[in-house]
This record gives C-alpha cells, structure tokens and sequence, in this order.
C-alpha cells in the first residue's frame, strides 16, 4: 500500500502522524536527525484531497463555505543513528469558512499560485486566507 492512502477506519490525525512518520523514515542519511511533517485536510470526517484542478478547487472551496475544515498536522523527528522517533507531534487546527456569497470560489482559486493551497487556510500567506472567518489552534488564533 502506498503510505498516502488512507486505512479504513484511520481517523484524519492519525493518518498526518503515519504519514510523517513514513517521510521521516524515507531519508536513508547516517546519524542525522530527519523531520517529517504532512497534513490533512477534512470536513464532517471526509478527507480533502489536493484538488488537481481549478474545477474540484472550486468544488471544495464551495463545500466549505460556512463550515469548519480540521487541518491535521503532523510532525516526526528520527534519529537516524538509532532510528528511534524522540518526537512525534499532532496540532489541530480548525478553519471556520466564511460564505462568500457574491464573489464566490472561482476568482479566489484563478488567484491561487498553487492549487494545492487553495484549501490551505491556516497559511496567512495563502489567498484562501481571506475566506475563513476564524481559526483556532493550539499555537494561533485569529478571532
């Protein structure tokens, strides 16, 4: 199975801490410390994947729209000398979408650098950014 699918059944953070997991240990480097990260975006427990295309960009913007996205993050640090994991680490962040009633998705996706980042709210540098209404982390908020 390739490390990006999901199991069934596997709940959205425990997938991002597999999958850093599977990063970290994917650098073959002698005595290094090697950091793996990956995030996962879901909403009412359905998986966000990348969108691919400016069509399902604006698919899954719309979708969003009034509600909250979770945003998964995982982190993993392997000390290649002894392939131990000393840190193993998940954040929850909560994205609430605002409704963007006349503009609507397509303009905020055509302006998008990255498709990929279209649903990536908690970027302050993404230009999703300016739909979300609020967002809640253990290490930021925006009211």
């Amino acid at each position: 199975m390739r490390p990006e699918l999901a199991i069934e059944g596997e709940a959205p953070a425990m997938m991002a801490a597999r999958l850093a997991l599977a990063k970290a240990r994917s650098i073959d480097t002698p005595e290094a410390l090697v950091i793996g990260s990956d995030q996962v975006a879901s909403l009412n427990r359905q998986l966000l994947r990348k969108p691919g295309d400016h069509a399902t960009a604006v698919r899954q913007l719309e979708a969003c729209q009034g509600r909250t996205v979770i945003f998964d993050t995982a982190v993993a640090v392997i000390d290649t000398r002894t392939w131990r994991t000393p840190l193993e680490h998940v954040d929850r962040t909560e994205v609430r979408f605002a409704t963007l009633e006349n503009r609507g998705a397509g303009p905020l996706c055509a302006a998008a650098s990255n498709l990929s980042t279209a649903l990536a709210a908690s970027n302050p540098k993404g230009s999703a950014w300016r739909c979300s209404k609020r967002i809640d982390s253990s290490d930021f908020r925006r009211p």
